[in-house]
Formats: C-alpha cells, sequence, structure tokens
C-alpha cells in the first residue's frame, strides 16, 4: 500500500545523500532550497538548486527502495479519476533525479528530453515493458518499469554513484 504523505517523507528523509547527488551534478551550486510548498511539488518542483551564475534549476526528485534495472515512468496517478501520471504532465522541472537508494545511485535526465523521448515510445513501451500498480487507500497509480538500458538508448543521462 502506498501513502503520499510517508512517501514523501521517506525521500525527504536522506538530505545528506540528496546533498552529495546535488554537489556532483552541479560543481557550481552555492545553495539550495526544498520546496514546501505542495502547489510547486504538483508542478514538478521538489529542489530549486542555485547556481554561481546567478540562475537556478528546478528538480523533481523520484526516490525508488530497491533496484529492479528499470525506470518507473508514471502514466496514470489516480486510476478512478482518471488523472495523469507525471510523465504525461507538463512540469515545470528541468531535470528528473531517479534515486534507487539500495545501490545509492542516482540517474539524472534533462525533463524535456525524457518526455519527448516518452511521448514518442510510450505506447510501445506500455505494450512490451512490465506495467507496476501501486495500491494506495482509494486507487491506482499506473507506471511502466522501462529498463535502463532502453532509456540509455534514447536519451542522455548520467549517473552518479554516491558514498
Amino acid at each position: 500500500m502506498n501513502f503520499f504523505k510517508s512517501d514523501l517523507e521517506y525521500s525527504n528523509s536522506d538530505r545528506v545523500f540528496w546533498n552529495k547527488f546535488y554537489q556532483k551534478a552541479f560543481p557550481n551550486m552555492t545553495d539550495s532550497r526544498l520546496e514546501r510548498s505542495l502547489s510547486r511539488q504538483k508542478m514538478g518542483i521538489d529542489i530549486e538548486i542555485y547556481l554561481n551564475n546567478g540562475t537556478s534549476v528546478f528538480v523533481e526528485e523520484k526516490t525508488r527502495k530497491k533496484s529492479y534495472n528499470d525506470i518507473l515512468l508514471e502514466y496514470i496517478s489516480n486510476d478512478k479519476t482518471g488523472s495523469l501520471g507525471w510523465m504525461e504532465k507538463d512540469l515545470k522541472c528541468d531535470y528528473l533525479a531517479y534515486a534507487v537508494m539500495s545501490k545509492k545511485k542516482v540517474y539524472l535526465f534533462s525533463w524535456t528530453q525524457l518526455q519527448k523521448v516518452w511521448f514518442k515510445n510510450r505506447d510501445t513501451w506500455i505494450d512490451k515493458f512490465p506495467r507496476i500498480v501501486a495500491q494506495n487507500p482509494k486507487y491506482k497509480t499506473i507506471s511502466v518499469g522501462v529498463p535502463v538500458s532502453i532509456i540509455k538508448k534514447y536519451v542522455n543521462m548520467e549517473t552518479y554513484n554516491i558514498a
């Protein structure tokens, strides 16, 4: 059973891990701000990274406890209402950071590039790869588990091992 609030708390529980990742991924980072506003989180902004050139980037964080050698791409957020999953939404993030906690690994994707590839391949991927249904208290969330090796063929992604 999935619970949004406890899942979010789990994702935010290891900020030391995430900060190490951000320092590696953005060596020109000067500071960061964890987003607390639910409305901004729904727009795909979990954290804002401030860079030394005066700009900032927005990152959507996804955390998975164990490795299955795939990336879960959510396409239906709520099967009862038909609301779109995060892959289908026009999020405001610049990057998607996808952490596999058991391996202390983070995959970093350009959001625009990942979503473009998703829209081009989603029907094939949904037909070909495992559909993952997550039970929530009153609805189900549906994702597809696309192998990391397949995504690497289409999307420039960076991989970070965090000690």
